[in-house]
C-alpha cells in the first residue's frame, strides 16, 4: 500500500501507528502530494492507494483520476477531514473503495483497507484458477490434436467434425500437401519430451501455421505439416530451422528428415525406413574410456586441421565442454590439446615445404589451417627455429 499525505504527522502516524501486519499489508512508500503519489503509483505499483483529499500541489481527486488512467486495477481509499458531497460523488465516479471521515478509527480504517486487499486477493486467486483451467484445456486439447495427426501418421481415417472441432480442418483440404518431418534424437537428453510439446509447437507454427508435433517413440518426434500449394523446399527450409533451433535451445542433438507429398502415412513409412540414428549425446559418450575419447579427439585433429579448429569447436564436436576435454587429453598425452594441433600443422606444413612443387607460402598457410601467411610464419619459425623459406631452401639442397 502507498501513503499519500501532506501532514507529516498524519502520514508518520498511519505509517508507524496502524497495525497494517494484523492484515497482511505492508506500506511500500509515502508521497507529500498528489504529484509525488502518481509518480510512486507508476514506480512501486502498489495494489493500494490510502490518500488524503485536500493537499498541495495536486489533490487526491486529480490524483485517482490519473491513477485509473494509469493502474485501473489500483485499490484507492481517501482520507478527508471535509463531509462534502460533491467530494463524496467524485469518489464514486473514480470507483473508489473507501471514502474514510478524519480522524479516522484505527479498527474502521483496518476493516475498510482489508477489504479492499480481500478484492485483490479474490480477483487474484480467480485468475489463476481461470490460467489453471485454461492450461488444462489446452493440455487436452493438444493431446487431441496429437491423437488426431498419430491416426493420420498411421494411415487411418478421420471425421471430419472432429477435425473441426480441433482446428484442423486444414487435414480435409483436397488441395492440401502435407511436409512429414521425422526428429531423432538421444531419448535421455529430451526426457519427458511429452511435458515440452506444446512449446515446441508454438516454435514450429511460427515456420508453418498448418503443424502439429508428435512424440511416437522414445527419441523420435514427428511433425505433421500441411503446406498446401506452397513450396515444399521453402517450407521444408522454415520447418527444419525452427525444429534445430528448438532442439538446441534443449541442449540436445537431433537428426532430422523430411518428405513432402499427399500422402502423410506413405511419407511417414518411407522416412522410417531410412533407419535414421539419433546422434550420440554427451551422457552416452561419457561412458566411452578415456583413450576412447582422446582416439576421437586426435582423429578430428588429424582431419580437421585445415579449418579454423580448436578446443572450443571440437568440445561442441564431442558435446563435451572445453574444460573437460582439455583436462582429459593432457591427463593422457601429456601434452595440450592446443599444443597438439599446433604440432599436426607444423608437421603438415613441413610436407607440403618439402615436396618440389614451389607451392606459394600463402597456400600452405591456408592448407595448415594457420589463417594467413603472418601467422604462419611466426608460428613456424618460433616452433621450428628457422622461416618455412629457409626451411624449404633446406629441404631442396638436402634432396640434391
Amino acid at each position: 500500500m502507498l501513503l499519500v499525505e501532506d501532514e507529516s504527522f498524519e502520514r508518520t502516524s498511519l505509517a508507524s501507528c496502524v497495525d497494517w501486519g494484523l492484515i497482511g499489508v505492508d506500506i511500500a512508500g509515502e508521497a507529500a502530494n498528489g504529484s509525488q503519489g502518481l509518480a510512486k503509483v507508476l514506480e512501486l505499483k502498489p495494489d493500494i492507494v490510502l490518500t488524503d483529499v485536500r493537499m498541495p500541489v495536486m489533490d487526491g481527486i486529480e490524483m485517482s483520476r490519473r491513477i485509473r488512467n494509469a493502474a485501473p486495477d489500483v485499490k484507492i481509499l481517501f482520507l478527508s477531514s471535509y463531509d462534502d458531497f460533491e467530494y463524496a460523488k467524485q469518489a464514486i465516479d473514480l470507483n473508489v473503495s473507501a471514502y474514510l471521515m478524519k480522524p479516522v478509527n484505527e479498527r474502521e480504517l483496518l476493516r475498510a483497507v482489508k477489504r479492499a486487499a480481500d478484492e485483490i486477493n479474490e480477483k487474484a486467486l480467480e485468475q489463476r484458477l481461470l490460467s489453471k483451467e485454461q492450461g488444462h484445456l489446452t493440455r487436452r486439447l493438444n493431446l487431441a490434436r496429437q491423437t488426431l495427426a498419430t491416426r493420420v501418421l498411421s494411415g487411418m481415417g478421420v471425421l471430419e467434425q472432429d477435425t473441426r472441432s480441433l482446428g484442423m480442418d486444414w487435414l480435409m483440404d483436397p488441395g492440401r500437401r502435407f511436409l512429414v518431418v521425422l526428429c531423432v534424437y538421444e531419448p535421455a537428453a529430451m526426457r519427458p519430451i511429452d511435458a515440452k510439446l506444446e512449446r515446441l509447437a508454438l516454435q514450429v507454427q511460427k515456420a508453418c501455421a498448418h503443424s502439429t508435433p508428435v512424440s511416437v517413440n522414445e527419441g523420435q518426434t514427428v511433425v505433421l505439416c500441411g503446406i498446401g500449394q506452397e513450396s515444399a523446399e521453402a517450407a521444408a527450409q522454415r520447418v527444419g530451422f525452427a525444429l534445430r533451433q528448438f532442439f538446441e535451445s534443449e541442449g540436445a542433438d537431433v537428426r532430422v528428415a523430411m518428405s513432402a507429398g499427399e500422402n502423410a502415412a506413405e511419407l511417414y513409412d518411407a522416412l522410417l525406413k531410412r533407419n535414421l540414428r539419433a546422434p550420440r549425446e554427451a551422457a552416452s559418450r561419457k561412458a566411452q574410456s578415456k583413450e576412447d575419447i582422446v582416439g576421437e579427439m586426435r582423429r578430428l585433429i588429424h582431419e580437421g586441421y585445415a579449418s579454423a579448429l580448436s578446443l572450443e569447436s571440437i568440445a561442441r564436436q564431442m558435446h563435451f565442454t572445453p574444460n573437460y576435454i582439455g583436462a582429459l587429453f593432457k591427463s593422457v598425452t601429456d601434452t595440450s590439446l592446443s599444443h597438439y594441433l599446433l604440432n599436426v600443422r607444423i608437421e603438415r606444413s613441413k610436407q607440403m615445404l618439402e615436396e618440389d612443387k614451389q607451392i606459394p607460402l600463402g597456400k600452405i598457410a591456408e592448407a595448415c589451417g594457420f589463417g594467413s601467411i603472418t601467422y604462419f610464419h611466426t608460428i613456424f619459425k618460433r616452433t621450428v627455429g628457422i622461416t618455412p623459406s629457409v626451411y624449404r631452401h633446406r629441404a631442396r639442397e638436402a634432396r640434391r
